[in-house]
């Protein structure tokens, strides 16, 4: 199996400890117990990673004053939560990009996740807003919300990995399953035994000027390259050179982590970390972990702290969130994702808000079973 950053992370923890017992894949050597940390086994590595500075710029919560940052203002919300019908493995792609669970059931607990506050505490909000904005002001169709994120899946019936073998036979390198675009900005993974994706390697979390390369192996990644750096972090960006001899780049905070050393490893190896430490998790989602919400990229955990929004984790509406006591609503209350006319009623940021959908050029479409109402 192959792992996304948490691959990376062992990575860089075996070149400073000389960890032995290694497997390769995509050009990068992983310690061989690194399969276990996804249940995931469909979904490729995600190698390489990132940039920017770390400065908190989200748009104001709506009511809940200036000072808390949100990822997106209510409108951009909407326009991205309501791709998430259109484009089937959005909402999986965000996850494993910026580390934000959405609901796809309850579209008013969607629209709080993105434009609801978020803790001032945690790392990359600038990052991941800015991810966020270009799908709700790019994204009109699916490839090209996609073209946004870090890490795109590709739907059954995307028809990107047609040119690639379907079997190149047994002892076939993995880079015969692979391939970079015309203008080397994005890495097509074709490989018939995982999920095929793409590498959109001109984003941020790949590194200033990273583009898609074959590596000496045989293999292809994303990488700002050739020369072969000293491991090292800068800021929040981990800097690296692969077994196949690229020079690599990830930024941590993309997926709401820090670059450091882990303490809890002897000899103290560099990598993405959450806090202090690497936490590795099974299934793609959020879960709460007592007062923090706990969201898991496939491999890896970043955090939302609801103490420093005076508030603890909740999740009985579905994805996890932040309440807190002064809320007056919540998303799962009978009287959100309601229609009336164009208008919905929501619930962001504990507030009762309406929004109108014809606004973007939606119409309000009532709920049907388990899948609230929604503008669409």
């Amino acid at each position: 199996m192959r792992s996304k950053r948490a691959a990376g992370i062992a990575l860089i923890a075996s070149l400073v400890t000389g960890f032995a017992a290694c497997t390769t894949f995509s050009g990068l050597t992983v310690p061989s117990d690194d399969a276990g940390t996804s249940a995931d086994v469909n979904v490729p590595p995600k190698d390489g990673s990132p940039p920017p500075n770390d400065a908190i710029i989200g748009a104001d919560v709506v009511d809940a004053g200036p000072s808390l940052p949100a990822f997106l203002s209510v409108a951009d919300a909407v326009k991205v939560c309501s791709q998430l019908d259109k484009c089937p493995v959005l909402g999986k792609s965000i996850t494993y990009s910026v580390a934000v669970a959405l609901d796809p059931v309850n579209y008013s607990l969607c629209i709080d996740t993105l434009a609801g506050p978020i803790p001032p505490s945690h790392v990359g909000t600038a990052l991941q807003a800015a991810t966020l904005s270009c799908i709700a002001t790019k994204g009109t169709t699916c490839i090209a919300a996609g073209a946004c994120l870090s890490q795109e899946f590709l739907a059954p019936a995307d028809t990107r990995c047609n040119k690639i073998p379907k079997d190149a036979g047994a002892d076939a390198n993995p880079g015969a399953y692979q391939f970079c675009d015309t203008d080397a900005q994005a890495l097509y993974r074709c490989d018939p035994q995982y999920t095929f994706d793409v590498l959109h390697c001109q984003t941020g979390y790949f590194g200033a000027g990273a583009t898609c390369v074959l590596t000496p192996d045989g293999t292809h990644t994303c990488a700002v390259g050739p020369d072969c750096p000293t491991t090292a972090c800068s800021g929040n960006q981990l800097s690296y050179c692969t077994a196949s001899g690229v020079h690599v780049v990830t930024n941590c905070a993309d997926l709401g982590q820090v670059c450091g050393t882990d303490v809890t490893v002897d000899g103290g190896g560099l990598g993405c970390l959450t806090s202090d430490r690497l936490k590795t998790c099974a299934t793609a989602g959020s879960e709460c972990d007592n007062r923090i919400v706990s969201v898991c990229d496939g491999f890896d955990r970043a955090e939302f702290d609801c103490q420093a929004l005076g508030g603890t984790c909740s999740k009985t509406a579905g994805s996890a969130r932040c309440q807190r006591p002064t809320d007056e609503c919540a998303p799962e209350d009978p009287k959100v994702n309601v229609c009336t006319g164009s208008k919905i009623s929501l619930c962001v940021g504990g507030k009762s808000t309406t929004f109108d959908c014809a606004s973007v050029g939606l119409g309000c479409v009532p709920g049907t079973g388990a899948v609230t109402g929604r503008c669409g």
